[in-house]
């Protein structure tokens, strides 16, 4: 199902989605895989260049 959403709307999942990333023990996110359900959040809301940032800078932690 196409899910519509308004240039508000994605700036406000976005906001949260990268508050939530901002907050990740890497050191502990291998057990609880936190950033990866943020970034396959991300793609499932179609915000796929916050994915792809979310990866980068998960490969840099």
């Amino acid at each position: 199902m196409a899910l519509h959403m308004t240039t508000e709307n994605k700036e406000l999942l976005s906001r949260m989605i990268v508050k939530e990333f901002n907050e990740i023990d890497f050191s502990m996110d291998y057990i609880y895989g936190k950033s990866s359900k943020l970034i396959n959040l991300s793609l499932e809301l179609g915000l796929t260049d916050l994915a792809q940032q979310l990866e980068s800078d998960r490969l840099i932690y």
